[in-house]
């Protein structure tokens, strides 16, 4: 949010910039600067650098990041903080979204599902 008031919160629910969490897991995610909920067009021979920030309470189990409902990138972090960077080497003129998903592991239920945090998308135009 750009302000902590109750404007500030509304303004950025409207504008999607929003994560969802099923524990208390921070996620802060960025692509070429720009916010979840963001719609922007980019060059299809420069995709954006997609960024993301985790901090969970518990182990982290995987991060991927996901282009038009598809699993384009997995990785599997160790501790309980990680950072991933990652560009799409794999993008055609026309509209694309990208969003980030992790998952944890759930320290009240360890062999059942997993804790979960998204972010909202991010709305891409190649050219």
């Amino acid at each position: 949010v750009d302000r902590v008031d109750r404007a500030g919160l509304l303004d950025a629910m409207y504008q999607r910039r929003t994560y969802a969490a099923s524990d208390e897991i921070i996620l802060k995610v960025t692509a070429a600067g720009h916010m979840p909920g963001e719609e922007f067009s980019a060059p299809a021979a420069a995709p954006p650098l997609i960024e993301a920030a985790v901090a969970a309470p518990d182990q982290l189990l995987r991060i991927d990041v996901v282009r038009d409902g598809k699993y384009i990138y997995t990785t599997r972090p160790e501790g309980k903080s990680a950072t991933i960077r990652f560009r799409d080497a794999d993008v055609k003129p026309g509209k694309t979204y990208y969003y980030v998903r992790v998952f944890q592991r759930d320290s009240e239920n360890p062999d059942g599902d997993p804790e979960i945090a998204w972010s909202s998308p991010f709305y891409v135009t190649y050219r």
